[in-house]
């Protein structure tokens, strides 16, 4: 081989690799006046190198989402609601929520201390 097809080679490589998939991350929202009826859902689109990273992303969501709804309630929101959970779907349109990796435990720790940490404010508007 020449030295132009080693660095073709070199270059679709390079590019193969830092590549990024698409996922789609779904959030359902349930209103706790209504016995926790089902009352939004919402969409969001996650970009990861892998189904690992793309559900790690997508679990530090998760807990700010819910962090910012307890924050809410606990301000006096008239409307309380809370997350009930989260699904993530790939980009081949398989749910992977419930993925597993030797790391899973340590990340979902380090994104809830994450969260919990955070400084949210907020004003209800009471006009």
């Amino acid at each position: 081989m020449n030295e132009k097809a080693y660095l073709l080679i070199i270059f679709i490589l390079f590019i193969s690799c830092s590549k990024e998939n698409n996922y789609k991350y779904i959030e359902k929202i349930i209103d706790l006046n209504s016995n926790s009826r089902i009352i939004d859902i919402k969409e969001y689109n996650i970009s990861a190198k892998n189904d690992t990273l793309a559900y790690i992303k997508a679990y530090k969501k998760y807990c700010i989402s819910k962090r910012i709804m307890h924050r809410l309630e606990k301000g006096g929101s008239v409307n309380p609601k809370d997350i009930e959970y989260f699904e993530l779907i790939n980009n081949k349109g398989v749910d992977i929520t419930n993925i597993n990796f030797i790391t899973k435990k340590d990340e979902e720790q380090k994104a809830e201390e994450h969260a919990a940490k955070m400084q949210i404010s907020y004003k209800i508007d009471t006009k």
